[in-house]
C-alpha cells in the first residue's frame, strides 16, 4: 500500500499514457486495499499541506482556498484525472461512479483541494453521471432516508474533523452545482433534465443533514456517536451499534458556509425564474371559471353588503332549525315551503333596499384609483377592468422570466425538483416541522435512522429571507396554483392526501423524499410538496397584501381561485384533524410515497412516526386558512357556509 501510494504521489507522466492506464486498471478491479478510488481518498483526505494529523487547514477561515497550496492542487488534479481516465476505460463504470460519490465526494473541502474547473469541466459534467449512478444503485436505501448509513466513513475521526460525511457531501455537491452552468440557472447553458437530477438528489441530502447547517447561531452544535475510531488500515469497519454514546461537537464553520451558498438571494431568484412556466400559460388557467365558481359568485352577490358575523349568525340559525325539522318526513316538506317563502321575502326586501340606496346616492365614495372610480360609477365591469389590468401587470413583470425560461425546452419536472429541495428547508427550518397542532399522536422523541425528523421550533432568519426572494421576486404563487389544478400528476397525488380512502397514510407522516426507481410513475408526494410550497408563499404574501389588492386587483390570485383554495385546504385540515389516526389499521408497507402492493400485514396508525414535512404541511395550511378567514371576517371572500363541511355541526 505504501509503494502504490508513493507512486500516486509522484505521478508526473502524461495522463493519457497507455502504460499508466494499463498499470492502474488492475488496481481498480482489485481488492479494497488496492482500490484506486480508496487510495485517492487516502491521499486527498489529509491533502492540506499541513501536519499529518490535520484534516482541515487551521487557517482555512482566514485564507479560504489559498490555505491549500498551488502545488497540492496541481498534484490532486493529476490524480483526479488519472482515476477518471482509468474508470472510463473499464467496463461497468457506473459501479465506480457510485463509489466516487461515497468515497471521494465525502472528503472535506474537496472543491478546494481539486479546483472546480477540474471537477466541473464541461456542459455535461461527470459529477452528474456519478450522482445518477449512486442514486440508482442505492435507490431502496435512499427512498427510506438511509443515505447517512450509505455514505458513512470511519477513517476520519469526527473529533478531529468536525464535519460528518453527509455534511461534507452536501457542501461539495452544492459547490459543484453552483459552479456548473447547466444546473445553476445560467442563461444559454441551462439543462432542465440535468438540473432535475441534481436537485432531486440534493433534496435527499437536505432531509438528513444536521439541523445546525442553516442555524443562525454562532456555533452549530451536533450530537454524534462517539464510537472508537478505526485504524487507517481498516476503512471498512462496520457501523457502530445503536447503544453507542453520543457526544456534542461544534460543526466546522467552513463546511457550513459552503452549504449556505444554496440560500443566496441571487441564486434562488435565478433558479425559480428559470423554473416557472411562461405567464401566458398561467393566466389561461387562472381566469377560467366553471359552474361551481359562478354559483359561488352568485351566492356572494346575493348576500350583498352584510357583515360576515351577521351572515354566520343567520346561517347558524338556519342550520339549527333544519336539524330540528329533519327528524320527520312531514316536517321536511313544511320546512322547505317555509324557507322558500322566507327567502322570497328577503330577496324582495333586499332589492327594495338596494333601489332606495341607489336613488339616494348612498355609498358613492370616490377613490383616486381609476379602477375604483370606474367601478363606483358603473362604467366598467369587475371582470373586464380588473382582470385586464392584472393580466397586463403579470405579463409585464414576468417578461424577463419568460425569456430566461426559453433557454431550452421547458420541463416542469425541474420545478418539481426545485420545490422539493426548498420545501425541505421550509419544513425543517421554518418552525412548522416541530409543531403538531393536531396533537393526537405525540411525535417520537427519538427519530428513526432514516433522518428527516429533526426540525427547528422557530423559523430561522434564512427561511424568512428565502420566502422574501421567492414570493416577491418571482411569480411563484400563480404558477404553483395553476400547476396544482392542471397537472394530472399533481392533483392525482393531492386526491390521495385529502381523501383517506385513497391513501391510508396520515398527513402528519408524509415526507418529501423523491422516488429513485420511479417504477410506477410515482413522483414522491409531489402534490403535497407543491401545495406546501404554495400555502407557505401565499401566507407570506398575505402579510403585505391589502383588501384593495385582493378584491379589486386579483392579487395574489383571482377571487374564484381563492375560493377553490379554501375548499382544498378545508378538506386537508378536516382529514388531518378529524379523520387521520381514527382508523385502527393501515397497511404496514405504506411508506408515504406509493400504495402498498399485496401487503397482508397491518399496523396501527398511532405507531407511525410523524415527519417534519407532514407536520409543516398541516401547520402551513392551518395558518393560511386562518389568514384567509380573518380577511373574510372584514369583507367576505365567500359565503360563511363555504368554510364548513356539510352537516358538520349536526
Amino acid at each position: 500500500i505504501q509503494t502504490v501510494t508513493s507512486f500516486l504521489h509522484s505521478v508526473l507522466l502524461p495522463l493519457h499514457s497507455s502504460e499508466v492506464t494499463t498499470f492502474c486498471k488492475t488496481l481498480v478491479l482489485g481488492q479494497n486495499e488496492f482500490n484506486l478510488i480508496l487510495l485517492l481518498r487516502r491521499v486527498l483526505v489529509k491533502y492540506t499541506g499541513t501536519s499529518s494529523d490535520s484534516y482541515l487547514p487551521p487557517n482555512a477561515e482566514d485564507l479560504r482556498e489559498k490555505s491549500i497550496s498551488t502545488k497540492d492542487k496541481e498534484r490532486a488534479t493529476l490524480l483526479w484525472n488519472l482515476v477518471l481516465s482509468v474508470i472510463d476505460s473499464t467496463p461497468h463504470k457506473e459501479v465506480y461512479y457510485a463509489q466516487m460519490v461515497k468515497d471521494i465526494f465525502t472528503i472535506p473541502l474537496l472543491t478546494w483541494k481539486i479546483p472546480l474547473t477540474s471537477l466541473v469541466s464541461s456542459s455535461s459534467p461527470k459529477f452528474l453521471s456519478m450522482i445518477s449512478s449512486f442514486t440508482s444503485q442505492n435507490a431502496t436505501l435512499l427512498e427510506r432516508g438511509e443515505i447517512v448509513q450509505v455514505v458513512e466513513q470511519y477513517d476520519v475521526p469526527i473529533t478531529v474533523c468536525p464535519a460528518p460525511p453527509i455534511l461534507c457531501l452536501t457542501a461539495n455537491v452544492v459547490q459543484m452545482g453552483r459552479f456548473c452552468g447547466c444546473v445553476g440557472g445560467t442563461a444559454g447553458e441551462f439543462d432542465f433534465s440535468a438540473a432535475t437530477i441534481y436537485f432531486s438528489f440534493l433534496s435527499i441530502l437536505l432531509d438528513v443533514i444536521p439541523l445546525g447547517t442553516f442555524s443562525s447561531r454562532q456555533n452549530a452544535v451536533e450530537w454524534v456517536p462517539s464510537h472508537t475510531t478505526p485504524s487507517t488500515n481498516d476503512s471498512t469497519q462496520k457501523q457502530p451499534t445503536s447503544s453507542a454514546h453520543y457526544a456534542p461537537i461544534v460543526l466546522s464553520p467552513i463546511i457550513l458556509d459552503q452549504c449556505r451558498i444554496l440560500l443566496l438571494d441571487s441564486y434562488i431568484r435565478q433558479l425559480f425564474s428559470t423554473a416557472i412556466m411562461p405567464s401566458s400559460d398561467i393566466n389561461k388557467i387562472l381566469i377560467t371559471k366553471n359552474e361551481v365558481d359562478v354559483k359561488h359568485e352568485k351566492d356572494l352577490q346575493g348576500v350583498g353588503g352584510s357583515s360576515a358575523s351577521a351572515l354566520a349568525a343567520k346561517e347558524a340559525m338556519v342550520d339549527r332549525s333544519k336539524s330540528f325539522w329533519q327528524r320527520s318526513a312531514w316536517a321536511k316538506q313544511i320546512s322547505k315551503k317555509v324557507s322558500s317563502l322566507l327567502s322570497g321575502d328577503a330577496s324582495s326586501k333586499s332589492s327594495d333596499t338596494t333601489a332606495t340606496t341607489e336613488k339616494k346616492g348612498g355609498g358613492q365614495l370616490m377613490n383616486t384609483s381609476s379602477i375604483s372610480r370606474s367601478l363606483a360609477h358603473g362604467k366598467g365591469g369587475y371582470n373586464s377592468i380588473t382582470t385586464k389590468t392584472m393580466l397586463d401587470k403579470l405579463s409585464f413583470a414576468s417578461s424577463d422570466n419568460t425569456k430566461q425560461s426559453a433557454v431550452s425546452s421547458y420541463n416542469v419536472q425541474f420545478l418539481f425538483a426545485l420545490c422539493r429541495s426548498y420545501s425541505v428547508i421550509l419544513a425543517r427550518w421554518g418552525g412548522g416541522g416541530k409543531e403538531d397542532i393536531v396533537n393526537r399522536v405525540s411525535p417520537s422523541s427519538k427519530r428513526s435512522s432514516g433522518g428527516g425528523g429533526d426540525a427547528s421550533s422557530k423559523p430561522e432568519p434564512c427561511v424568512l429571507s428565502l420566502l422574501n426572494v421567492i414570493c416577491f421576486g418571482t411569480n411563484i404563487v400563480p404558477a404553483l396554483w395553476s400547476i396544482i389544478q392542471s397537472d394530472p400528476r399533481v392533483y392525482g397525488d393531492l386526491y390521495g392526501v385529502i381523501d383517506s380512502e385513497k391513501r391510508d397514510l396520515p398527513i402528519r407522516s408524509l415526507h418529501c423524499r423523491p422516488r429513485c426507481n420511479n417504477k410506477n410513475g410515482d413522483n414522491g408526494n409531489i402534490g403535497a410538496i407543491l401545495l406546501f410550497m404554495f400555502v407557505s408563499c401565499l401566507s407570506h404574501i398575505l402579510i403585505i397584501t391589502d383588501d384593495v389588492e385582493i378584491f379589486d386587483m386579483d392579487k395574489p390570485l383571482p377571487m374564484h381561485q381563492i375560493r377553490r383554495c379554501i375548499l382544498l385546504l378545508k378538506k386537508l385540515l378536516y382529514r388531518a384533524c378529524c379523520v387521520d389516526d381514527t382508523k385502527r389499521l393501515i397497511p404496514s408497507s405504506t411508506d408515504g410515497n406509493e400504495e402498498p402492493s399485496g401487503a397482508t400485514t397491518t399496523t396501527s396508525s398511532h405507531q407511525l412516526e410523524s415527519h417534519s414535512f407532514g407536520l409543516a404541511l398541516i401547520t402551513a395550511s392551518s395558518k393560511t386558512m386562518r389568514d384567509l378567514y380573518d380577511r373574510s371576517s372584514r369583507r367576505p371572500l365567500c359565503v360563511p357556509k363555504l368554510w364548513l363541511f356539510g352537516d358538520f355541526l349536526e
